[in-house]
């Protein structure tokens, strides 16, 4: 810090422009402090010129009405944020869960889902009460997976797959019932709706890359196994590991279809429909068969630098692979936003970025009241010596 002493400058007849990396003239006084911007301060100023700003599709501009009746679904894969072996409480995940709260609160989202979690069954236990003390009444539900051992040294490479849900309390007291994969791994998850006469359902699926990985541990070798093992189904045996995976999405969609639910999926497929490549071809195939459509299929290619998974030594170079489909609404809802979260804070937890969508209805949806607390009655003196 720099003290100034003595007469103090003629003031300007225009102020200059404040910022805090250009010298200014002091006020009037005759002790003036002047102190220089720190070093973070600078840094974060120099930062946000070179982040981009988020990527939203406004699909539709509902009218005011139906504003106040929306419902937003944002998905995120953390890439196994939430593993904390030989941990029974972990910092690390607890900051994870604090900024994926804080997300929702900001972002006026109704359900969370946080793919790739590498949790096992009873893990996010002691973290339920983190979590409903930041969305007070909320509902957690676990899609977990199992653990093979390895001689890997990183033990969250050992459990891969498993996810969870964050349902908050607008929202929790319509659930149905819940869906997950029979291999056990949390990969092709689902939980139904049902509001008045609206039934939905909100999916969250993982597509393993292909190539498939090599190892023990890996999705396809965990799907592979279940193939060949006596409970998986005569026809599961003929298919690959992604086919059959596909396979089990497909037959969640058939069975919502005959129940008259509309699907709301959403995912990391690794592959990009706009691609042209294998996989993406396959994915479009695979939405045309389940009667689901990509409501911002034509415009995410056309936002520059837009992408929902960063570059890293093994892609070296953005891309997008992570989406939202829906099939068939009518008029009782409509999709009017769908966007991708390009914050800061997730580059240092994953190389994914989180996506949204935000879907309308046409009426209004009753809201559920939170839960009261019990009263705490005053105490009361009792004289121990009274018979």
């Amino acid at each position: 810090r720099e003290v100034i002493t003595g007469q103090t400058p003629p003031r300007r007849a225009t102020p200059p422009p404040q910022s805090e990396l250009e010298a200014y003239d002091p006020p009037d006084g005759d002790n003036i402090i002047r102190t220089s911007p720190s070093a973070p301060s600078m840094i974060l100023m120099l930062a946000q010129q070179l982040f981009h700003p988020d990527w939203t599709f406004t699909i539709l501009t509902p009218p005011p009405a139906q504003r106040q009746s929306s419902l937003t679904i944002m998905h995120w894969p953390c890439r196994g944020k939430l593993h904390c072996p030989g941990q029974y409480i972990s910092n690390e995940v607890r900051h994870t869960l604090h900024f994926i709260t804080r997300l929702m609160k900001e972002r006026s989202v109704g359900i969370m889902w946080i793919s790739d979690a590498h949790i096992t069954a009873g893990m996010m236990d002691p973290y339920i009460s983190d979590i409903q003390d930041e969305l007070p009444d909320c509902r957690v539900l676990q899609f977990p997976t199992t653990r093979i051992e390895t001689a890997s040294t990183c033990k969250s490479l050992e459990c891969m797959g498993g996810a969870i849900a964050i349902v908050t309390a607008q929202w929790k007291g319509f659930i149905t019932t819940t869906y997950s994969d029979p291999i056990g791994i949390g990969i092709i998850n689902a939980v139904r709706f049902k509001i008045n006469k609206h039934c939905f359902s909100s999916a969250c699926h993982y597509f393993p890359p292909t190539p498939p990985g090599t190892g023990p541990a890996t999705i396809h070798s965990r799907v592979t196994k279940f193939q060949s093992s006596k409970s998986a189904p005569p026809w599961a045996k003929r298919m690959t590991s992604h086919e059959y995976i596909r396979a089990l999405a497909q037959i969640q969609q058939t069975q919502d279809m005959a129940s008259g639910h509309t699907r709301f999926a959403c995912g990391d497929y690794n592959a990009d429909t706009n691609g042209t490549a294998a996989a993406p071809t396959i994915l479009r195939a695979w939405l045309t068969t389940c009667s689901l459509t990509d409501p911002a299929r034509d415009t995410k290619h056309k936002l520059p630098g837009h992408h929902t998974r960063q570059a890293n030594s093994e892609t070296q170079t953005d891309s997008t692979l992570d989406h939202h489909f829906h099939s068939s609404m009518g008029a009782a809802m409509s999709v009017t936003q769908q966007g991708t979260l390009n914050h800061p804070d997730t580059w240092l937890r994953s190389d994914h970025l989180p996506t949204w969508i935000t879907v309308a209805f046409t009426t209004f949806l009753p809201t559920v009241p939170l839960r009261g607390c019990n009263t705490i009655h005053p105490r009361c003196d009792i004289d121990l010596q009274n018979q």
